[in-house]
């Protein structure tokens, strides 16, 4: 924290809090990668792909605390941003959420 109470550095931008991660495990020669943080209640497995043809990771939570249900989601979440890049449908949804933003602001 800062003199005046804030965790806001000279930039004026919040630092980001670092999540310990629990447990991981990776499959597909690194594409898929399943971990739990430490700063949820819930030991949530979350999801990071690296999809062939795609900058950067996708990020997404499993939604679940089962291993096998959550290596089942990010297969199934794999497979379908594989296709989407493919058929080259547009996989980052956050781009547009920043292009609409940013049209508003």
């Amino acid at each position: 924290m800062s003199e005046n109470g804030s965790d806001q550095g000279d930039s004026g931008k919040r630092s980001r809090a670092t999540a310990k991660i629990l447990e991981s495990k990776t499959f597909k020669d690194g594409a898929i990668y399943l971990y739990r943080r430490s700063d949820y209640k819930k030991p949530t497995w979350f999801i990071r792909l690296k999809v062939p043809g795609l900058k950067g990771y996708l990020w997404k939570s499993s939604q679940t605390t089962d291993e096998y249900a959550a290596y089942k989601a990010a297969e199934d979440f794999y497979n379908l941003s594989l296709v989407k890049v493919y058929a080259g449908v547009t996989v980052l949804v956050n781009l547009l959420i920043a292009r609409v933003i940013a049209v508003l602001v």
